[in-house]
């Protein structure tokens, strides 16, 4: 993955809100940290994010919410004005991982970017949200599946067992 992750941390407070798809998400939606990994090297990309929050219940309140979200917007656009871009969002079918887990296609129409399709996908384990953006150009193939999977499992894998060990001393 490229560039090197990101990782903040953050201090919600109670008026705050986190935009996901058409809806302003209450404050318990938002982690008090998070850390992300991108490809940013042309499409198709892939973004991985791991959300942390205070509890598994807190957690589990801001899966719901998210998938509240993604069940109702349906069409909305990303954005304001002349720089909005067009988005539609579906249900998937994905494994079933993590203690909870949803998943959506994303759909976007935009002058600049074109048109894309964007699997989501929300896999909760403990108190950490995973979310894993696949995107590639609607015109060609899908985003891969199995890549997607795999990423998920791995993530959920880490945060039951931690990374497996590597290099010389792993044998």
């Amino acid at each position: 993955m490229s560039p090197p992750p990101d990782f903040q941390t953050r201090t919600p407070g109670p008026d705050d809100t986190y935009r996901f798809a058409c809806r302003d998400l209450p404050a318990r939606s938002i982690g008090i940290a998070t850390v992300g990994y991108r490809h940013l090297d042309g499409l198709p990309s892939v973004a991985i994010e791991y959300v942390v929050y205070a509890s598994a219940d807190a957690a589990e309140a801001a899966l719901a919410d998210m998938r509240a979200a993604a069940e109702e917007c349906g069409d909305f656009a990303i954005g304001q004005g002349n720089n909005a871009t067009a988005a539609t969002l579906a249900p998937l079918a994905f494994a079933a991982l993590g203690d909870d887990h949803f998943a959506a296609a994303l759909s976007t129409r935009s002058d600049t970017s074109g048109d894309l399709l964007t699997h989501l996908v929300k896999v909760r384990q403990g108190h950490v949200v995973i979310g894993i953006s696949h995107t590639a150009y609607a015109d060609g193939a899908t985003p891969d599946a199995a890549l997607t999977r795999a990423l998920a499992e791995q993530a959920v894998n880490n945060l039951r067992h931690g990374p497996a060990p590597t290099g010389p001393s792993a044998n």
